[in-house]
């Protein structure tokens, strides 16, 4: 798998190619919850648009929320964007937003990018 993290002044724009793999999205999360920059954060868009292939499971998407909420009780501004068309992946994110419904962080799942920025600001 391939990602970008393109900082923005309030926000991060992370896209992703190749395969995706909860392991790898797990110590991806865990460096992002590490860098200085997260305490400032007010959104975080993950565009998964290019994502040829995915193997995550059920516990992957539990521990990845959980992590995500670990983050959140140092920065709870923060709003996360899914982007994908992606039916079968939809079905993970949908897992992954059911999972962070109790989070201070807003999640919601778009079919753009440019949808997904006009509900960040």
């Amino acid at each position: 798998m391939k990602y970008e993290n393109q900082w923005e002044t309030k926000g991060l724009l992370r896209t992703f190619s190749g395969k995706m793999t909860g392991e790898y999205i797990l110590k991806m999360n865990l460096s992002l919850h590490g860098d200085p920059r997260f305490d400032d954060l007010r959104y975080i868009i993950n565009d998964l648009s290019n994502i040829s292939e995915f193997d995550i499971s059920d516990m992957d998407i539990e521990t990845i929320a959980a992590i995500d909420n670990a983050g959140a009780l140092s920065n709870s501004n923060i709003k996360i964007a899914v982007v994908t068309t992606n039916q079968a992946l939809t079905i993970w994110v949908k897992r992954y937003l059911t999972a962070m419904e109790d989070s201070t962080f807003q999640c919601q799942l778009f079919e753009d990018v440019s949808a997904a920025r006009q509900w960040t600001k």
